[in-house]
């Protein structure tokens, strides 16, 4: 599988990045301005790096400029450094069947419901993508999707982000369902539960944010 990793600014632990590194194989890593400061407290070499470094120590960007490749941005653009990366991916010739993004969320809601948001560029293109903090995965699909069990998330939770997604059928959960609408703004989705290996989730219309919890 040719996977993409995201190193971006927001909050991500050590232990949070050096476990998506065993846990999956990249062919490449990118990582966003102040990501790369936990990149280099991993030892981890990106094959690239974007930003416009506002926010990144000086020491550390310098450190690495002659050891890859950078992409830098102007401080007053359009994007964010997140939304640059994923242009760039989407841009490639080839592009990555499944892309992680790391420290795309934290304590800036702003910068976290925006990287949610992104997640719409990768799910229209059918890329699988996944947001990934110390307490939930999160995916945004047109399709159907299958999650899979794992002591790691106990919680699956379904929030629509267009204004409904119709003809939500669910098996494999605790809460199951049959031609089900879930309406923006409404909580009906939050907190189901698989009580099989896999659950299955299938609709008509719409783009569905699927999110696991650890609790």
């Amino acid at each position: 599988m040719n996977r993409y990793l995201v190193v971006t600014g927001g909050t991500v632990s050590k232990k949070v990045l050096e476990t998506v590194l065993s846990d999956y194989d990249f062919q490449k890593i990118i990582a966003c301005d102040k990501g790369l400061e936990i990149c280099q407290e991993c030892d981890i070499l990106p094959d690239l790096v974007i930003g416009d470094f506002d926010s990144a120590k000086t020491d550390i960007v310098a450190s690495y400029r002659e050891k890859t490749e950078f992409l830098d941005l102007d401080t007053h653009k359009d994007f964010t450094d997140t939304h640059v990366a994923i242009s760039y991916i989407l841009e490639q010739e080839i592009r990555p069947d499944e892309v992680i993004l790391v420290g795309a969320t934290g304590t800036r809601m702003d910068h976290t419901l925006a990287n949610i948001g992104l997640l719409k560029q990768f799910a229209e293109f059918g890329i699988s993508a996944y947001l990934i903090d110390e307490h939930n995965r999160i995916t945004m699909t047109a399709h159907q999707h299958i999650v899979k069990r794992t002591d790691a998330y106990r919680y699956v939770s379904l929030l629509p982000y267009t204004e409904q997604v119709t003809g939500v059928t669910l098996q494999g959960f605790y809460y199951n369902a049959q031609g089900l609408t879930l309406k923006l703004g409404e909580s009906i989705g939050v907190s189901n539960e698989l009580i099989a290996e896999c659950g299955l989730i299938e609709f008509e219309s719409g783009l569905l944010i699927v999110i696991e919890s650890r609790d």
